[in-house]
């Protein structure tokens, strides 16, 4: 009787060896592209957060500060107590006054302070100084997220025949706290409405 070689049938361990090895370099390729993907996510939303936060808070500047000066009551405009002009400034600040109703002041200040914008408000029954306007601040950013490195306030006077106004150029820098490396600036431009 004649004996004959069986022929082996299925896959040998070399196959599955490199069967596997195979999948395990396909599916660091696509985890490597996933984390990459979600990396620049991360980075990208948190570029978005800080251009929100850093717009909202010049778009609330801009607003407030074509008040300065109103009074509604007398013919000139408000000044801040001590001030030649309706927008007090000075490197990192700026000042103004407004009136809100009949007998009650908005004494507004915004300074840059160890690398915080500061919102200072206080109200009185006539104009502050701005020393005295600038006693009660908060952030209007949180100090854990996001940091200022910049807030420029420049002034071009615009002349009439007998009444003077003003240009407004705000320049504001900032970065995450934790992240320096996501920064942004905004610059905002905005005309004294109330002449002097």
């Amino acid at each position: 009787m004649a004996l004959n070689s069986a022929k082996q049938k299925g896959n040998t361990l070399i196959e599955f060896m490199i069967a596997a090895l195979l999948g395990i370099i396909v599916i660091g390729i696509v985890g490597a592209v996933f984390l990459s993907n979600q990396k620049s996510a991360a980075q990208r939303s948190k570029e978005i957060m800080l251009l929100q936060q850093m717009s909202s808070v010049m778009q609330q500047m801009k607003e407030d500060i074509q008040r300065a000066g109103f009074d509604g009551i007398a013919t000139n405009s408000m000044l801040l107590s001590g001030s030649s002009n309706i927008l007090y400034r000075q490197p990192n600040k700026i000042g103004y006054v407004y009136r809100k109703t009949s007998n009650t002041t908005s004494n507004t200040v915004y300074q840059l302070n160890n690398n915080m914008l500061e919102y200072c408000q206080k109200e009185s029954t006539s104009p502050l100084s701005v020393i005295s306007s600038a006693s009660e601040c908060f952030d209007l950013f949180e100090p854990k997220q996001i940091k200022v490195t910049q807030f420029d306030i420049g002034r071009t006077v615009l002349l009439g025949s007998s009444i003077e106004s003003a240009f407004i150029s705000i320049s504001m820098a900032a970065e995450l706290t934790n992240d320096p490396t996501i920064s942004h600036v905004i610059s905002l431009q905005v005309q004294q409405r109330n002449w002097q």
